[in-house]
């Protein structure tokens, strides 16, 4: 039988799924390992700002707060945020990392950020509201990469 590479887009995607089993059991350094591993690859194959990178970062992010380790959780929200702040939010998982950045921006009482990013949300939905998009673009499977 033939193993599947540690780039390829099932192995990925089965990776993302333990990391989440791994989260929601409580194995938040094994579920951080799981997302990096597969952010490490997808940064490689498709770079930092493709939507499931940005989309793997935001999970990565998400397991380091559960963890407990808000500033790093912060940084990694706020990467995801400002990937699809330069993609203007066309992204439907940007929704997720806005509202996770502003979140922990709270918890750890970091107000005028979380003010911040809360005007420059309330902006996009303005224009969202006023100008509809055209197409809806869908969530992508943090694990989704293109075709090779």
């Amino acid at each position: 039988m033939k193993k599947l590479s540690e780039n390829h887009q099932y192995k990925l995607a089965t990776l993302t799924y333990l990391a989440t089993a791994c989260r929601l059991l409580g194995k938040n350094s094994e579920a951080i390992e799981l997302y990096e591993r597969v952010r490490d690859v997808q940064v490689k194959q498709v770079g930092a700002d493709h939507p499931s990178c940005l989309t793997t970062i935001w999970c990565l992010a998400n397991a380091n707060e559960v963890a407990g380790n808000l500033p790093e959780a912060a940084d990694l929200f706020k990467k995801a945020a400002t990937g699809f702040e330069q993609r203007e939010f066309q992204d439907a998982d940007a929704v997720l990392a806005i509202r996770s950045l502003i979140k922990v921006y709270e918890k750890m009482n970091e107000f005028e950020q979380e003010e911040a990013w809360r005007r420059k949300w309330l902006v996009v939905q303005e224009t969202v509201e006023a100008s509809p998009p055209k197409s809806h673009t869908p969530p992508r499977s943090p694990y989704y990469l293109p075709p090779s």
